[in-house]
Parts: structure tokens; C-alpha cells; sequence
């Protein structure tokens, strides 16, 4: 069983920091990095070419994305990045246990907890979506429902 007590520090740091994984995590999701290297890999140049990104960003996106063993490096003369096997399970569209929407959907429940503070103060939530879609009634009713 995992003892936070024993880190010390680093536990504290692994806290405060945990919301660039998931920023990295929403990020490739919304730009598609997974689709495009399921199928034999790309060099940095490539992906940054196809998702329109600057090619130097793409490359520390990339090497992000490998520290948190989601995509894996073969380094040559021509680098080319590909999915690690969790990437090609459940973060590549069609796959059987795709799981990206379900990362995209805690994007969104993300934001109302930018608001923590002052929900705890008032007692309850204090920030609701846009109604931006037909949904929207049934959008906020979720989101008054969580907690």
C-alpha cells in the first residue's frame, strides 16, 4: 500500500505539479497527437507540420509526453516518436478501450476547480458552463450534482 508519509517532499511537489500531466494529457488529446503516431511513428518535424505547431514546441511537447510514458523515442538519424502501448490502447480513436473522451469530459469538470475557494466559502458551486449547446439545462444540472 502507498505511504505518502514516507515521501516527504516529493509527495508535496507530485501534488502541486499533477496538473501539467493532465494538461499535457488534455492537449495531445485535443491536438490528435496519438491518431497521428499510431500508425509507424513520425519525426517531430512531421507531427509539428501536420498539427501545425512550432517544430521546437513539438519537440519538448514530445519529450513531455515520453516522461509521462506516453509516447517512446527511437532515436537515430531521422528521431522518430510512436505511441507507447497505453497511448495505442486507450488514447487512439477506434481503439477498443479508447478512453479519450472520458480525458476530454474531465478537461471540462476541471475548470469549476479553479473556483475551490470560493465554492467552500459560499457552500456550493459558484461557477456553471456556458449555455453554449442545446444541452445546456441538462450540462448544468450534472455539474450542480457533483461534489
Amino acid at each position: 500500500m502507498f505511504d505518502p508519509q514516507g515521501n516527504g517532499p516529493q509527495y508535496i511537489e507530485d501534488i502541486a505539479t499533477a496538473y501539467w500531466y493532465s494538461s499535457a494529457l488534455f492537449t495531445a488529446m485535443e491536438l490528435g497527437v496519438f491518431n497521428e503516431l499510431e500508425d509507424g511513428g513520425l519525426a517531430a518535424s512531421e507531427l509539428a507540420q501536420r498539427l501545425e505547431i512550432e517544430p521546437e514546441a513539438c519537440v519538448r511537447f514530445l519529450n513531455a509526453l515520453s516522461a509521462l510514458g506516453l509516447v517512446v523515442c527511437a532515436v537515430g538519424d531521422n528521431s522518430k516518436y510512436f505511441n507507447s502501448s497505453v497511448a495505442s490502447e486507450c488514447l487512439v480513436k477506434g481503439s477498443p478501450s479508447y478512453q479519450g473522451d472520458s480525458v476530454l469530459w474531465r478537461k471540462n469538470l476541471s475548470r469549476g476547480w479553479e473556483h475551490l475557494r470560493e465554492s467552500l466559502k459560499k457552500g456550493g458551486r459558484v461557477a456553471l458552463p456556458p449555455d453554449d449547446s442545446d444541452n445546456s439545462d441538462k450540462i448544468a444540472e450534472r455539474f450542480r450534482r457533483q461534489c
